[in-house]
C-alpha cells in the first residue's frame, strides 16, 4: 500500500470486529438446542406444520406470496418474504440457528450506519490525497478481510458489499523511447545497478520479483531464467517486520523467460563484481543466493538500493523524471513496437490473460495497425508486380 496509515487497517479491522462481538443486539436465548445440516430439514418441517416459532414467530400466506416474521429482543420484527410457504420457513430457521451460533444479527439502522461510516471513510481518505487507486486498494482489503469473517460467524454480513469504491483513475503510462533506454544503459555501465537495470529492460520483471530473483533460477548459458518467487515488504507493526519471499502475483507470473544477450553478458559481469564482494567481506558474507544483494549478501533495499541509484542516474542522463516500473512498460512498448505478437509479449510479463496487455498497452496498437496495413499493401504490391510480369511474357 502507498500509504504508511494503511498497515493499521487490519488492527482496526480486528477492533472493529472485538467489539460488535462484545456490544451486539442482545440475541434471544431462544433453545440450548444446537442445529446441525443434519437436524434443519426436520425443524423446518415442524415449522411448516405449525406454522409458528416459539419467539414469536409467524408464517402466513398474504396476497401472493409467504410473510414470515420473527420478534427482535429490543423491540420489531425481523420479516422475510418468499414465493413458497417452504422458502420463508427456512429462512426463519437459518435466521434462529444463526442468533443461537452467536452470529450479529444486523438491522436495517446498523446496514445504513455502516454504509454511511464506510463510505465516510472513504471520502475522508481521498481528501487526504490519497489517490483513487489507494482508496481502492483499501476497500479490497477490508472486503477481503470481511468475507473471512461472514465466512468464520463473526458478522453476519459483508458491509463492503453496500459500498461503491471510487473509480480508478486512468493511469497513463509513460515509456523511454529506444534511443533514451540506450543512454540509460550507456550511463549505467560499469555501475553496481547496471546489471539490475539491463535485465529489468530485457524482461520487463517488477521490481518485487527483481528482488527475489535467485542465481538458481538463471541458466546463463541456456540464456533462460525462472520467475518463481517475489520479495515482498512486511509492514514493520505486524510479526514477521522485514521482507519475505512470496508466492508471484499470478499463477501466470510464474514463468520462463528467455534473455536477450546483452542483459546475459551483463549478469555475467555482475556475477564476478558479487563474487569479489564476497570474497572482500569473508565471514560477514550471508549467503541467500539472491542475484541483485547487498555487499554482505543480504536483499536490496527496494528505495535505498534501486530507486535513488535508478533516479540519480536518469538525471545524470537528463533523461525524464520516470518510475522504475516503467522500464517495465517501456520494455513492453518496445516488443510490441518492433512487432512482436502481444501474445509473446503477455507470457513474458506474466500477465493473467492477454486483454490486460492490450489495455495497458493500446497506445502502441494505431502504429502497429500502421505497420500491418503498410506489410499487405507491400504484398499486393509485390503480387500485383508479379502477375503483371507473368502476363507481359
Amino acid at each position: 500500500m502507498a500509504n504508511k496509515e494503511h498497515v493499521y487497517l487490519f488492527f482496526h479491522l480486528k477492533k472493529w470486529v472485538d467489539w460488535r462481538r462484545s456490544h451486539p443486539d442482545v440475541v434471544p436465548d431462544l433453545s440450548a438446542m444446537e442445529f446441525d445440516d443434519d437436524f434443519i430439514p426436520h425443524v423446518i418441517e415442524y415449522i411448516s406444520a405449525l406454522g409458528t416459532l416459539s419467539n414469536g414467530g409467524r408464517i402466513e400466506a398474504v396476497k401472493s406470496k409467504w410473510v414470515g416474521s420473527i420478534s427482535l429482543d429490543k423491540g420489531g420484527q425481523k420479516v422475510f418474504y418468499g414465493k413458497t410457504k417452504k422458502e420463508v420457513t427456512e429462512k426463519l430457521v437459518q435466521f434462529r440457528h444463526e442468533q443461537q451460533q452467536g452470529v450479529l444479527i444486523p438491522t436495517s439502522q446498523q446496514a445504513l450506519a455502516e454504509f454511511l461510516q464506510l463510505q465516510a471513510f472513504y471520502e475522508l481518505k481521498l481528501n487526504s490525497g490519497l489517490s483513487p487507486t489507494t482508496v481502492t486498494t483499501i476497500h479490497n482489503v477490508l472486503h477481503k478481510a470481511l468475507q473471512s469473517a461472514v465466512k468464520w460467524n463473526l458478522v453476519a454480513r459483508n458491509v463492503c458489499k453496500l459500498v461503491s469504491p471510487p473509480r480508478r483513475e486512468r493511469f497513463e503510462v509513460k515509456v523511454l523511447s529506444l534511443e533514451e533506454i540506450q543512454k540509460l544503459l550507456s550511463v549505467a555501465r560499469g555501475r553496481d545497478i547496471e546489471g539490475l537495470l539491463c535485465l529489468a529492460v530485457a524482461t520487463g520483471l517488477r521490481r518485487g520479483e527483481l528482488m527475489g530473483l535467485k542465481w538458481q533460477d538463471i541458466d546463463l548459458v541456456a540464456g533462460t531464467l525462472q520467475v518463481k518467487r517475489t520479495l515482498s515488504r512486511v509492514p514493520s507493526k505486524m510479526e514477521g517486520q522485514g521482507y519475505v519471499e512470496a508466492d508471484t502475483k499470478t499463477k501466470k507470473s510464474r514463468r520462463s523467460i528467455v534473455i536477450a544477450p546483452f542483459a546475459i553478458e551483463a549478469l555475467k559481469q555482475h556475477r564476478i563484481r558479487q563474487l569479489e564482494a564476497k570474497l572482500k567481506v569473508g565471514s560477514a558474507w550471508q549467503e541467500n543466493g539472491y542475484v541483485f544483494c547487498t555487499s554482505i549478501g543480504t536483499h536490496v533495499n527496494p528505495t535505498r538500493d534501486i530507486l535513488d541509484p535508478f533516479k540519480a542516474l536518469l538525471k545524470e542522463a537528463g533523461l525524464p523524471d520516470v518510475r522504475f516500473h516503467d522500464l517495465r512498460h517501456s520494455s513492453a512498448t518496445l516488443l510490441l513496437s518492433a512487432g512482436i505478437h502481444p501474445k509473446v509479449v503477455q507470457e513474458v510479463l506474466g500477465h493473467s490473460n492477454i486483454s490486460i496487455t492490450m489495455d495497458i498497452y493500446s497506445h502502441v496498437l494505431p502504429n502497429m495497425q500502421k505497420d500491418a496495413m503498410s506489410r499487405l499493401d507491400a504484398l499486393i504490391d509485390e503480387k500485383k508486380g508479379e502477375d503483371e510480369a507473368s502476363s507481359g511474357k
